[in-house]
């Protein structure tokens, strides 16, 4: 009505809408060893398949029950987090190089089931499967020494120590690293980097 008068509104400009931004989620590989390529691998040995599993058809997954650099290198972690424990996989990273070892005991120390590997792993070309022909001696049960699958892939004391580690040709079928490796006493011995110790079990869906 009055044009020279100013016109005094109540109505707010627009309000600024902020999205709240959420902090990036850090997800942990779930080893420090191996790669989903070679748990599918390891899967197919537990159900003996004559072909490997693939990345979305493993119908296992590996629970970490032991680490060596989180939980220490020695007999006494090994014993106090795996003893009675059933369906282990081990696996191992062998110091200066880029081998990956390991092994797989379902329960007790007779079972024909049991199995020692080395996994393929960019200079080694072919995974080795090496599965016992003496079930009496597939795992031998010493209380001041780490895992042992027969004398073919033991654990000493203190396992990351200078060559506390050793593999041979005795119980399983099959030499686990290259024959120039082992010694005139049929041993290969070696330190370790990391090793780690997993639960496998099916997936529950």
């Amino acid at each position: 009505m009055l044009p020279s008068r100013q016109v005094a509104s109540i109505i707010l400009p627009p309000r600024t809408i902020l999205i709240p931004k959420l902090p990036a989620r850090i997800t942990e590989p779930f080893s420090l060893i191996i790669n989903e390529e070679h748990a599918a691998e390891i899967a197919s040995w537990v159900d003996r398949n004559d072909n490997a599993y693939s990345i979305t058809n493993n119908p296992y997954e590996l629970k970490l029950i032991l680490r060596g650099t989180r939980d220490g290198f020695t007999a006494d972690s090994f014993w106090n987090l795996c003893d009675r424990q059933k369906h282990l996989v081990i696996v191992i990273k062998v110091k200066d190089t880029d081998e990956i070892l390991g092994g797989y005991n379902p329960i007790g120390n007779i079972y024909i089931d049991s199995f020692i590997f080395s996994l393929k792993n960019e200079t080694i070309q072919n995974s080795i499967l090496s599965r016992v022909k003496d079930p009496k001696h597939a795992i031998i049960c010493w209380i001041e020494r780490g895992p042992y699958f027969g004398y073919d892939l033991a654990m000493k004391k203190n396992f990351n120590e200078n060559e506390n580690y050793s593999a041979c040709h005795l119980y399983y079928e099959k030499q686990i690293r290259d024959s120039s490796m082992y010694g005139n006493d049929n041993f290969s011995k070696f330190s370790v980097e990391e090793y780690e110790i997993f639960q496998i079990s099916k997936k529950t869906f």
